[in-house]
């Protein structure tokens, strides 16, 4: 039952929300007088960030001690500022605050010089790190075309490259994976007509193809790399437990493209029949309603064996290029010890587990995990470990920005007027 506004439940839970986000805001407070004391206490400092998070950390005295200039209150006054304004929406701001603080542990402790990687690094390679990221959004948009003109909806390359960008600004801006998805669909309208329910529909599809793909790569990484997975030690059975459950999941994801092949034969074995219909008496009508243009949709995909072998090729392509990328990126700033495999294997496994709305775009959870399997797979020297995903991190962060600038430059979405009735 739902409480009503103005209710001691209502009031309750105000309060409630209000009290956490403050505590939120002390929390990052703290944090930045944390990086202050840090700061003037030199680069040992640095390499304990719970020491930083988790002490109650007092300004004035010891910042003068220390000679802490008016450049850390102005870092501490912007963070402190930051919080403050995050207060509008709690989610956001606790997911912004994570992501900052893995990227942060991700650095810290390995002891990781990000920009003096970076900028000791070859150029080239760097430069192939963002050309693969620009790469993933060019075959994801080429992927939602093929799609979109199964459905009968045809849209230009510019557009479908310019909704796709958009997108994936908003899915690196807001909690989520799906976020940019939501912001695709209100703009998928302009460009659809009459068509806008299967316009829609293509927007789910094109999520799921991604996954497919996704599966393919990660199971196929994980059964080449299954003896040096085996061969960790206890010390590492979380990363091991990891890698088989994305690979398992993966296995299970290519049953469900059979399955979906072998519908029409599946329907007619009486127990699944039985099942299927018990599912329909039970069920919500919406939900039943759902999972039936949902299926009539896969049908109809199923019989453009073409365009659905095309979009899953390009998935394939997309989560190949994210290995790519990462491995310039450990190459790119002189790692040594991983081979080739080793870096697509970490991709697929650390993306999968980005996949999990924890942070905006995964920034965070994806280079933690990463880190964890460069350190147990032997990445040589072990002090650039934490400086790879975050290079990869940073050319996502740019290409999310410069879809942050098309957005702004978009014509604006403009609602179409109805058509004055008819006098009789």
């Amino acid at each position: 039952m739902v409480s009503e506004a103005g209710s001691p439940t209502a009031g309750w839970r105000r309060w409630l929300g209000l009290g956490l986000r403050a505590l939120l805001v002390l929390l990052v407070v703290n944090g930045a007088l944390g990086v202050a004391e840090a700061w003037g206490a030199g680069a040992e400092g640095w390499l304990d960030p719970r020491a930083i998070l988790l002490h109650l950390h007092l300004p004035t005295a010891r910042c003068r001690e220390w000679g802490c200039g008016p450049h850390v209150w102005l870092l501490v006054g912007t963070v402190a500022a930051l919080a403050v304004a995050l207060l509008l929406r709690l989610g956001a701001a606790f997911a912004i605050v994570l992501a900052a603080v893995l990227i942060w542990g991700t650095l810290a402790s390995t002891g990781a010089d990000l920009w003096g990687d970076v900028c000791g690094g070859h150029p080239a390679l760097l430069a192939i790190v963002i050309a693969c990221w620009g790469g993933v959004l060019v075959l994801g948009a080429v992927r939602w075309g093929v799609l979109l003109a199964v459905q009968g909806v045809h849209l230009r390359f510019p557009a479908l490259l310019r909704l796709t960008m958009i997108g994936h600004f908003f899915n690196i801006s807001l909690p989520g994976a799906v976020t940019g998805d939501l912001l695709k669909i209100a703009y998928i309208g302009d460009h659809s007509g009459e068509r806008h329910a299967e316009a829609v529909l293509t927007i789910f599809l094109d999520r799921i193809f991604g996954i497919l793909g996704l599966c393919l790569v990660a199971s196929a990484m994980v059964v080449w790399n299954l003896p040096v997975l085996a061969e960790l030690g206890r010390e590492h059975r979380s990363l091991q437990l990891a890698a088989y459950t994305v690979g398992l999941g993966s296995i299970g994801g290519i049953v469900f493209v059979l399955l979906v092949e072998l519908r029409e034969r599946l329907v007619r074995l009486r127990p699944v029949a039985a099942l299927l219909d018990l599912a329909a008496r039970f069920a919500p009508q919406k939900l039943v309603g759902i999972v039936q243009r949902l299926a009539a949709a896969l049908e109809h995909y199923r019989g453009k064996r073409g365009a659905t072998l095309k979009a899953l090729a390009l998935a394939v392509g997309v989560h190949s290029l994210l290995g790519l990328g990462l491995f310039c990126a450990g190459r790119g700033i002189s790692e040594t010890g991983l081979s080739p495999r080793f870096y697509f294997l970490t991709a697929q496994v650390a993306n999968t587990v980005a996949a999990i709305p924890l942070t905006p775009g995964g920034v965070g959870t994806r280079d933690m995990v990463a880190k964890e399997y460069f350190l147990a797979l032997g990445a040589k020297p072990a002090e650039k470990v934490g400086s790879i995903p975050v290079v990869m991190t940073l050319a996502m962060i740019g290409w999310g920005l410069a879809g942050a600038v098309v957005f702004v430059f978009s014509p604006r979405r403009r609602p179409v007027a109805e058509p004055p009735a008819e006098t009789p």
